[in-house]
């Protein structure tokens, strides 16, 4: 840690980025951009931690593996693609059981976050954790949760322009497990398709704001489009 690097870059956070910021979101145009690490603060219905990758990458192990020592090097993307091959229905209750999440467990900070007036709201998450916020706080703007995976869910197919988008990239619950993307075989299928909200992604990418909390950016679709 370097003490005055880090109050460089608090001075030129409060002096340029916030009041921009500000700016910006009086007229409705920065995007929330979720990962994994924006779940870890929510538990799911058995009173657990929504999984990161490493913990979900060892319950897979468990049930592709039963009684097997975790091999570390495993990837997350075979795991799941063995799982769906040979413990389909083990694991869509596996997903449905660590992803569903406990609305009563929600810090009060998601719903501070979410009535930020954003523009839309992507997420690399399954989980049903925006749905949640909504069931528990009482938010100005109804949040409509979207696959990018379901045909029939295109940009701009909203009932209502005061509804907040939450466009779950690579699936969400009720995709499980064939039709969210996580496995090298799903990837590869959605890289090879034309595929809407990535490109929507793009285009939001080049001309607003976007605030991103709890990803790496690791998404080969993300880094293609």
């Amino acid at each position: 840690m370097d003490p005055d690097r880090d109050k460089l870059l608090e001075d030129d956070l409060k002096k340029n980025w916030i009041p921009h910021l500000q700016t910006q979101f009086k007229r409705g145009r920065p995007i929330l951009f979720t990962g994994a690490g924006f779940s870890a603060g929510a538990l799911n219905t058995t009173g657990e931690p929504i999984p990161g990758v490493a913990s979900l990458r060892k319950q897979l192990w468990g049930l592709a593996f039963p009684g097997e020592e975790h091999d570390e090097s495993a990837s997350l993307q075979d795991l799941y693609e063995k799982c769906v091959l040979h413990h389909s229905e083990g694991l869509s209750q596996l997903l449905f059981k660590l992803y569903t999440v406990d609305e009563n467990s929600l810090p009060a900070w998601y719903s501070e976050i979410l009535r930020f007036p954003w523009q839309r709201f992507y997420t690399l998450n399954i989980d049903d954790l925006p749905s949640a916020v909504s069931r528990k706080f009482t938010l100005p703007r109804k949040i409509v949760p979207i696959s990018a995976v379901d045909p029939q869910r295109s940009p701009g197919n909203v009932e209502f322009y005061s509804d907040l988008e939450c466009v779950h990239l690579n699936g969400s619950l009720q995709d499980v497990p064939n039709h969210v993307t996580f496995s090298v075989t799903q990837y590869a299928e959605r890289l090879a398709q034309h595929d809407p909200w990535y490109l929507q992604l793009s285009a939001d990418l080049l001309t607003s704001p976007f605030i991103f909390i709890g990803t790496q950016l690791d998404e080969p679709p993300l880094w293609q489009h």
